[in-house]
């Protein structure tokens, strides 16, 4: 699973292709709502594999953004 935080815009052109790849191939981001239950399904079907949570340098949009979706897979597992 990849989790990726793209700063305080979400502009997901902005990095050539990574829109692309997004709900494939367990690649999800907690700043887009509608990829809430793919997020789910991949956390609950993560066994034993490891997980990157990444944080872009500060400023951006929520300081705590990604450390929920860290802390709420960590309840699940």
């Amino acid at each position: 699973m990849l989790v990726v935080a793209t700063g305080i815009v979400a502009a997901w052109d902005a990095i050539p292709g990574l829109a692309d790849p997004l709900e494939k191939n367990g690649i999800t981001s907690n700043y887009r709502y509608d990829m809430a239950p793919y997020t789910k399904k991949l956390v609950q079907g993560l066994k034993g594999n490891p997980a990157i949570f990444t944080r872009p340098p500060i400023p951006f949009e929520c300081l705590g953004a990604p450390k929920k979706a860290m802390y709420l897979s960590c309840a699940t597992w």
